[in-house]
């Protein structure tokens, strides 16, 4: 009966394991590889310029975005945002889950995945399109207050291109650049996976109402060991 019961609990842990992994760790998923040493000794730095929350509320401003992070393996790991010099809604904004010095928005600990936006040999795309997801922390990505109104920043996800390194590339690099970017107020550009599944998106919620929202920012980051990209 001991043995059952043990049985029973690690089937229940293992059900809650996989639930708690995005669907992107079935689908479509390019690897990153270093030069020297494993993927799990992958960490990296940098910044971005102007970046834009923008929803129907209204627009909130980054003067510039600084980003760390550490891969766990090949193809997922962690990353924080600090944003400075932020204003909208009214004035400036500051964060205040996580609390951050005036003017600054800091994110929660977010985990990140290297997705295929387009599958290799996908229409139009022979090489397929590589992207970044960036998942919610328990729906959480910041929480920040403007003089007009505080505002949680949820949702789900959000997907980024990856601009270089490209696919086709077979070389060893110590740089990526990033894009997010929307097609309108509050749509992000990528939504999917390879296109199809669960879509990903923010939403801005305050007392003025939850609506959706979008980031738009593109910059570089610097690995501290040169890697490669590949594609499946």
């Amino acid at each position: 009966m001991k043995q059952k019961l043990m049985l029973l609990f690690a089937g229940a842990l293992a059900v809650l394991a996989l639930a708690a992994v995005p669907s992107v760790a079935m689908a479509g998923e390019w690897t990153i590889d270093p030069e020297t040493g494993v993927a799990s000794e992958l960490t990296f730095s940098g910044e971005t310029g102007e970046a834009k929350l923008t929803s129907s509320l209204g627009t909130v401003t980054a003067k510039k975005v600084d980003v760390k992070g550490t891969y766990e393996n090949g193809t997922t790991g962690h990353v924080e945002f600090t944003f400075t010099e932020v204003s909208g809604l009214g004035g400036t904004c500051t964060g205040t889950v996580p609390v951050a010095p005036t003017g600054t928005i800091t994110s929660t600990e977010l985990a990140f995945h290297n997705i295929m936006i387009e599958k290799t040999g996908a229409e139009g795309f022979p090489n397929g399109k590589a992207g970044i997801l960036i998942t919610s922390n328990l729906e959480h990505f910041a929480t920040f207050k403007c003089p007009l109104a505080t505002v949680e920043v949820k949702g789900n996800g959000i997907i980024g291109e990856v601009l270089n390194p490209l696919c086709t590339n077979t070389g060893f690099q110590s740089t990526a650049t990033l894009e997010f970017a929307s097609t309108s107020t509050g749509v992000q550009k990528y939504m999917q996976v390879t296109t199809e599944g669960t879509k990903y998106d923010l939403t801005a919620k305050s007392s003025l109402g939850t609506v959706t929202a979008s980031e738009d920012a593109e910059g570089t980051i610097t690995f501290n060991r040169k890697v490669k990209m590949t594609c499946p």
